[in-house]
């Protein structure tokens, strides 16, 4: 702990080192009461109870006189500055450890805008009134312990005895003093009060070593902070390793829901080829019944050929009878035999490109049949192969998609067992760690607490 003026109460700059045992020896007027009053100030920020004579300046005017007039009260990782502004004394605490040189540059002090924004560099409160203050100081405001110097739930009678001890002008050492500052402090002044002197000393004696504890335990904040910082470490990796088993718990629930379905998908592609085999059964007979109906149509050619030959047959009889019955018509039936002639030659040539025409017709058929016939085989042979090879591509990249997927999560179970393997031998490293530094601190406070018991028998003993 450190307590620095500045052009305050006539020091251009003062420094005083409080973290040791601290005498002021001097002249009079010398500075030794003006400097004990900055101290008391630090605990109860009320000048009335600084004891300061009614003939001479007040704290606020001989302390702060100047508006550049500074009080900064350091402490290990956090400082107190006050300042005057409008006949009021302001306070400002600033999370960070005091650096005297941020208020100084080339040897001169800086603007006070300057020295406010080096406060709000870190986390700082302004208290508005000395009671917030003393909430502060004496852990009694829980939103910023980090700026506590004592724990004392009832500060206001500590307050009393405090100010009526440390007063510098009227400090009390007799018995009677001592008990009239604990009544006081009470509200218990009228009524009648026992003191128990060896009682009291005892509870002093309890408070020293409750003091040296606290003074031990700010000695080893430093370790305190880092176990603490272990224990939110050991924290935050059980929560990481409790995550990564939530992620491993629901990415195996996910596989064996895309596993169980599997079956149901194998069950779809059977049946999807169990249709495609249906539909090319289908397709057989379909060709089966076009082969019918090409036989049907052959068949029905040959007969209508048999029909025309009939007619050609009857006819020509026919033609026969009406030239004997015409005999004797010679020279018109000459003529129209010539006629007749021509007409049956005309006859014939149509009979000839008929007959032509129809076996024409008759081999389109037969070539038509023999090429729907290959057709269909040969859609039928291409189906059959384009099945077959679909059901087996189906069939590999099922495997394979599984085969990959059983892989993928393989992997990634073995990621994660590795993950969880190097975390636990860091979490047994951490708690060997921690329970070693724990171990011994434990052995040096056993060590010290030996020997202040040890100390206070000793002094019993002397008594």
């Amino acid at each position: 702990m450190q307590m620095v003026l500045i052009n305050s109460a006539n020091f251009e700059l003062l420094e005083i080192d409080l973290s040791k045992n601290l005498f002021f020896l001097g002249d009079n007027a010398s500075g030794k009461t003006t400097t004990t009053r900055a101290i008391h100030y630090l605990y109860c920020v009320d000048s009335r109870a600084l004891g300061i004579p009614r003939d001479k300046s007040s704290f606020e005017k001989y302390y702060f006189p100047n508006s550049n007039s500074y009080i900064i009260y350091g402490f290990d990782d956090f400082f107190i500055l006050m300042y005057k502004r409008s006949g009021k004394i302001e306070k400002w605490f600033s999370r960070q450890k005091f650096k005297l040189k941020r208020l100084f540059l080339n040897g001169h002090l800086v603007e006070h805008n300057k020295i406010l924004k080096y406060i709000k560099e870190s986390s700082f409160y302004h208290p508005q009134t000395n009671q917030e203050y003393r909430k502060i100081i004496y852990s009694q405001e829980r939103r910023y312990l980090d700026f506590a110097i004592a724990n004392i739930k009832n500060y206001d009678a500590f307050l009393e005895v405090y100010n009526m001890v440390f007063n510098v002008d009227k400090a009390i050492v007799d018995m009677k003093s001592i008990k009239k500052a604990i009544q006081k402090s009470l509200q218990r002044e009228d009524k009648v009060f026992s003191f128990d002197f060896e009682e009291y000393l005892k509870n002093m004696e309890d408070i020293k070593r409750d003091y040296y504890f606290f003074k031990k335990f700010d000695n080893e904040r430093e370790n305190i902070k880092i176990a603490y910082k272990m224990k939110n470490e050991l924290i935050f990796l059980e929560d990481y390793i409790l995550e990564l088993l939530s992620k491993i718990k629901y990415s195996l629930r996910i596989t064996k829901d895309r596993l169980s379905k599997l079956p149901n998908d194998i069950k779809k592609k059977i049946e999807t080829i169990k249709r495609l085999e249906r539909r090319v059964t289908y397709l057989k007979k379909r060709l089966k019944n076009l082969k019918n109906k090409c036989e049907a149509l052959r068949a029905d050619h040959f007969i209508k050929i048999k029909e025309i030959k009939i007619i050609k047959r009857r006819y020509s009889l026919e033609e026969y009878e009406k030239k004997s019955i015409i005999l004797s018509k010679r020279d018109f039936l000459e003529k129209r035999q010539k006629e007749l002639i021509i007409e049956i030659e005309k006859i014939e040539a149509r009979e000839v490109d008929l007959l032509k025409s129809i076996e024409d017709e008759v081999n389109q058929l037969k070539k038509n049949e023999s090429e729907i016939i290959y057709q269909k085989e040969k859609e039928y042979f291409k189906l059959e192969e384009s099945r077959r090879l679909k059901y087996l591509n189906d069939i590999e990249n099922i495997d394979k998609e599984f085969d990959d997927l059983l892989y993928q999560k393989e992997q990634k179970i073995k990621l994660l067992e590795e993950s969880i393997e190097k975390n636990d031998i860091r979490l047994l490293e951490l708690k060997d760690e921690y329970r070693e530094k724990y171990h011994q601190l434990s052995k040096e406070y056993d060590e010290k607490y030996e020997i202040l018991e040890y100390e206070k028998d000793a002094k019993r003993k002397t008594i």
